[in-house]
């Protein structure tokens, strides 16, 4: 199967399979010297970087439902809960019934409008204890109704204001000893109670601890912590069962702020997921009340319209009900693999014609590098001087720690050079960028640009699936036989990687390299072995300075990006430059794109490579002697290039 990726400015080919090997990898202890100079002024600044907007690490799964009364359809979903075989009740405020679903929507369930046991009035809240059996919140008529699976119900309550009695109970939660908690909304209280109706309570109205405004949801945590979504004081209470309380959250559309909060349940880590409802959203907070958000207001998925109820599963999948939707959504945290060197390659968003990133780990320096070579956010105007590429291009660099499977990165600007020119350099930070890998061939890019105003997610996946083994290896080592991919990694006994004389071209190659004179100035390098290429990004300047007060958005006016691709062979690949035009950043707009001239990248060992470019349409040809930032894929290059000869 081949598929059509379009990558800065080409259309390559990229074949979904791909070539396995083994390898014997050897980490090397001391670090590239020196390696880029802008690199280590960035790294100084990701010392102190200013954190990003938070956003949940949260994927839709699946969705199921849809406006009527037919099992499988919904009028009101609101309350979610799951059962002990994974099946989702859920309860019906205008249906007056309770469906009972698997994940993809089988659907059976009971219930009508009235007063009897196993009839409804407004239900909300429904919570499921030790041996399945279903505890509901019937609003309407003031008490809890106790049911099985199948409908069979009995119920305890009544409209009052004695401890026991309710009016109009939203949220209901039972723990494991089978306690149930229960929010009995207009007495602004909370009780706790058997299943036989003894109850006790606490809380009064207002906007102290203890107090409450309309509370609904409520959840229990794994230490016994009761989770109240104080919804008219739009904030977060948890207390302990003698009614100590702290809480969280003020109004406000901001993480950690509420507009209505509804639903509340606890993962296994005892993070609260909170139905932030006029917001059309989710927040997965900290006890602390650190949080992140999912969702908008809209039909598509991921977005809600009011939702109201949520759960969560023994997966720790979180199930909404959409309310004003009616229908139920499910999302999940998505896989992550550790951030390792497998990762280092060409990325790219299919969405963004003509645009790119190239991604490297460097462990020894405990930095992750990125490149996204891309556009200004405005056109430049029709005659805008450009000698090298055209006057649209800008890249940015960013550079940071990583840990786990994300990194977050300083975005630098680098401003004042001159193409292949030993020229001085400015630099100014400008931005965050949050790397997160899903698994070794999805990750997505959050950046964060205050010069203008703009941020974003970019989702991103590779140029082709070549290095996936050696990450999937790197990741999990026991599962080598499956990837047919053999890596051992074994410490480096030598002070520094030796070369390989006759090095043919391969995938150790795949690195940040740079020209120690040209300062501000770089190459990533990517080999592509199922396509028979080498793809080359030379992140650098026009020809000549752009005249003072040239516009600038994003970057700097005199930024080009040359990309360069072609066939190997040997020791030796010949590649076709090419200028991409008319891109916007970001954005999903139109490229041309035209030759224009050839480089030939020669590498002398794993180390050292020369780079021969000749661009007619500047009448400039030059040789750049190149070597890598980092030592770190030094011994996976020398390995390869042993298996080969």
């Amino acid at each position: 199967m081949v598929t059509e990726r379009p990558v800065s400015g080409f259309t390559l080919d990229a074949k979904t399979d791909f070539a396995h090997r083994s390898v014997t990898l050897k980490t090397p202890p001391v670090l590239k010297s020196p390696a880029f100079i802008w690199l280590a002024a960035a790294i100084t600044l990701s010392l102190t970087a200013i954190p990003i907007s938070s956003y949940a690490k949260y994927e839709f799964v699946s969705s199921f439902g849809s406006t009527g009364s037919a099992f499988g359809q919904f009028n009101g979903p609101r309350g979610v809960a799951v059962n002990s075989v994974g099946k989702i009740v859920i309860t019906e405020s205008v249906n007056n019934r309770v469906q009972l679903c698997t994940d993809v929507g089988k659907c059976r369930g009971w219930g009508a409008f009235g007063v009897l046991s196993g009839e409804f009035d407004r239900p909300r809240g429904v919570a499921v204890n030790s041996v399945d059996r279903l505890f509901i919140a019937d609003r309407g008529n003031d008490r809890i109704e106790s049911c099985s699976s199948t409908g069979s119900c009995t119920d305890f309550g009544g409209s009052g204001t004695a401890v026991g009695k309710f009016e109009s109970p939203r949220g209901i939660a039972i723990d494991s000893r089978d306690r149930i908690y229960i929010t009995d909304t207009d007495h602004d209280r909370i009780q706790i109670c058997n299943a036989q109706g003894s109850c006790s309570a606490f809380g009064t109205t207002g906007s102290a601890l203890v107090q409450f405004s309309s509370p609904a949801g409520i959840a229990v945590d794994s230490r016994g912590r009761i989770i109240i979504a104080d919804r008219g004081n739009s904030r977060i209470q948890i207390c302990t069962t003698t009614g100590s309380c702290t809480a969280f959250g003020r109004p406000g559309t901001a993480p950690g702020q509420f507009n209505g909060p509804a639903g509340i349940a606890v993962d296994s880590n005892d993070n609260i997921i909170i139905v932030d409802r006029f917001n059309d959203r989710v927040q997965v907070c900290t006890q602390q009340g650190s949080c992140t958000a999912f969702g908008s207001f809209g039909r598509g998925v991921g977005q809600f319209d009011a939702p109201w109820g949520v759960a969560v599963d023994d997966q720790d999948r979180i199930i909404v009900a959409d309310l004003g939707n009616n229908r139920i959504q499910i999302f999940a945290e998505p896989a992550s693999i550790p951030i390792n060197t497998g990762l280092n390659d060409a990325w790219y968003y299919r969405e963004t014609d003509g645009q790119g990133f190239f991604i490297n780990v460097l462990p020894t320096l405990g930095v992750v590098l990125v490149s996204w070579f891309t556009y200004d956010t405005v056109r430049p105007a029709d005659g805008t001087p450009s000698n090298l590429g055209e006057p649209g291009h800008r890249w940015l660099i960013a550079v940071g720690p990583y840990s786990g499977n994300e990194a977050v990165l300083d975005i630098e600007i680098a401003s004042g050079g001159l193409f292949d020119t030993k020229t001085p350099i400015n630099r100014a930070a400008d931005g965050t960028m949050r790397l997160t890998f899903s698994d070794c061939n999805t990750a997505a890019i959050e950046y964060d640009i205050p010069s203008i105003r703009r941020t974003g997610i970019v989702p991103i996946e590779r140029v082709a699936a070549d290095n996936i083994p050696l990450c999937e290896a790197l990741v999990n080592p026991p599962a080598v036989a499956k990837n047919t991919a053999k890596v051992d990694v074994e410490p480096s006994t030598s002070p520094a990687p030796q070369a390989v004389v006759g090095l043919p071209i391969n995938t150790g190659l795949n690195d940040a390299w740079y020209y120690r004179e040209t300062d501000g100035q770089g190459f990533f390098i990517n080999v592509l072995p199922t396509l028979g290429v080498v793809l080359v990004s030379w992140f650098t300047y026009d020809t000549v300075r752009p005249a003072d007060g040239t516009p600038s958005n994003l970057g700097e006016p005199g930024h080009r990006w040359l990309i360069a691709v072609g066939p190997y062979s040997g020791n030796e690949a010949t590649l076709d430059i090419e200028i991409a035009s008319g891109g916007l950043f970001d954005t999903k707009t139109p490229i041309n794109r035209a030759a224009d001239g050839t480089m030939i990248v020669t590498f002398n060992d794993c180390n050292s490579a020369t780079i021969t470019y000749d661009i007619p349409s500047i009448g400039m040809q030059g040789s750049v002697p190149i070597e890598r930032v980092a030592a770190d894929n030094i011994p996976l290059c020398e390995a390869l290039a042993a298996q080969a000869q």
